[in-house]
């Protein structure tokens, strides 16, 4: 048996993800899959376009044997935080022999040697950060300028959204030495940020999510499997449609409004004095955009921003992320699942000690942390069900308990 693991979005399962699997897969001779995907919100601090049984049980049907859910503190968090979460968490299972990425490039060995630079972070590094911070920029560009002057030839790698991910994805498995091997699959098709529709490739996350909001699903069965198609189609025919952003706006103003700045400061991605910033522009603003537009600035990119709203409207905390981060431990929120993917979970078992959680009505961690850990993902998905106009009118909760993984 060889088990490959990625860590996805899948928002939603599309011809890319769906490329991307079946090299991963050539290119290491994996018999079985594992995914650490993110739940109902994503990395930049927004609702997904399905919810996260839905998404998983698309990468199911596309292939994918195992989907793990990535804990929402993580998940939610900087591509720093959301990349090491999910390679510690395969590495956590004891069974997976390699890890497949997207990159924008093949220069597999570069993003080894600037993860090896940034993890090393040896004194010229730190000095040249420090200075570029202290103009006032932010840290990926600060970072992204100090790379430029100590390793010129690895200055573009940074520019690309895969290849940063990627780079992350190295750093934690140096830092924890994982034995998990890397490969990279050159992404193929539109960039990650690509706005339009290409009719001649395969299409973004992005591009996608905006042709579905403008013409529906039939707009886009070129750009999804056939079965991905059909799963979301059921999952908009009973929710009547997706969240978004601006469905935030109302309960974000609310938690500003009613919060001390005291309060706020303690807030996960509340830089020192941000919160100042947050009070004056929530009454200057009548709408989730405009909000952005008031607070957007080089040093506070949107999204930034858009997690910090999340992490406001949710409540994580600096210090709690700081703790889940300094434990070291996850579980293994199972959300879908095929036949393959059943030995796996035997497997994983019988060779690593990490909780397994098929349904939290039965199961919930026995480590106090973990358990505020996962309380976290309860209530990101009670808010997500709430956020749906077909549930607006039903109990709100517990959603999450009431969902069992998806079997393929």
């Amino acid at each position: 048996m060889k088990v490959l693991g990625i860590i996805a979005e899948y928002n939603p399962f599309h011809m890319g993800h769906l490329y991307h699997l079946n090299e991963s897969k050539k290119a290491t001779g994996a018999t079985h899959t594992i995914a650490v995907m993110s739940g109902n919100f994503v990395q930049r601090g927004e609702p997904a376009i399905a919810d996260k049984w839905t998404r998983a049980g698309m990468a199911v049907e596309n292939g994918l044997d195992l989907v793990l859910e990535m804990p929402f503190a993580f998940a939610s968090s900087s591509a720093e935080y959301f990349g090491e979460a999910g390679v510690r968490l395969l590495n956590a299972l004891g069974i997976v022999d390699s890890i497949s990425y997207g990159s924008e490039s093949d220069c597999n060995a570069s993003l080894k040697d600037l993860a090896n630079l940034l993890v090393d972070e040896n004194d010229e590094y730190k000095l040249l950060l420090r200075k570029k911070l202290s103009e006032g920029k932010s840290f990926p560009s600060a970072r992204e300028e100090a790379i430029s002057i100590l390793r010129p030839q690895l200055k573009d790698l940074l520019n690309h959204s895969n290849n940063i991910l990627a780079v992350e994805y190295l750093k934690a498995a140096k830092r924890i030495k994982s034995q998990i091997d890397f490969i990279s699959v050159r992404r193929a098709g539109s960039s990650y940020n690509e706005k339009n529709i290409s009719p001649a490739s395969f299409s973004s996350a992005t591009a996608i999510r905006k042709k579905i909001a403008q013409d529906g699903t039939r707009s886009i069965k070129k750009q999804l499997p056939p079965k991905s198609i059909q799963m979301l189609d059921s999952f908009l025919e009973s929710s009547k449609s997706y969240p978004t952003c601006d469905d935030l706006y109302k309960y974000l103003k609310y938690r500003i409004i009613i919060s001390n700045k005291t309060e706020l400061g303690e807030i996960e991605g509340m830089r020192e004095g941000l919160e100042n910033l947050l009070k004056t522009a929530v009454y200057l603003s009548n709408d989730y955009e405009s909000l952005i537009n008031n607070m957007q600035s080089k040093r506070y990119p949107r999204s930034s921003l858009q997690r910090l709203f999340l992490h406001t409207l949710l409540g994580l905390q600096k210090n709690e992320l700081e703790n889940f981060r300094n434990h070291n431990k996850f579980y293994g929120r199972v959300l879908a699942f095929s036949n393959n993917g059943r030995q796996l979970l035997n497997l994983i078992k019988k060779q690593s000690d990490i909780e397994l959680l098929t349904n939290i009505n039965r199961q919930f961690p026995k480590d106090a942390l973990l358990s505020s850990m996962l309380a976290y993902d309860i209530k990101a998905t009670d808010f997500y069900m709430m956020l749906l106009k077909a549930n607006e009118n039903k109990a709100l909760a517990s959603q999450d308990k009431v969902k069992m993984p998806y079997i393929g």
